[in-house]
């Protein structure tokens, strides 16, 4: 009875496998490379910026400011 009992649960793990190996694969097909994702370029003068902001060194120091028109 045991025996039966795990061919019943077996038997459908494997199309189920299989077509997530099928999924996975059409995923990793269609996914860009890091390299190009980071170098697209937005144009800050497209942005509306609700404030300013600014980056700061560890001592407090402002190394850059981009500035709300």
């Amino acid at each position: 009875m045991r025996t039966y009992l795990g061919y019943i649960t077996i038997f459908p793990l494997v199309p189920i496998s299989i077509l997530f190996i099928f999924l996975s694969y059409q995923e990793w097909s269609l996914a860009q490379s890091p390299y190009h994702v980071l170098d697209e370029r937005i144009p800050i003068e497209s942005i509306k910026l609700a404030q300013n902001s600014y980056m700061k060194a560890a001592n407090g120091k402002v190394i850059s400011e981009i500035f709300h028109w």
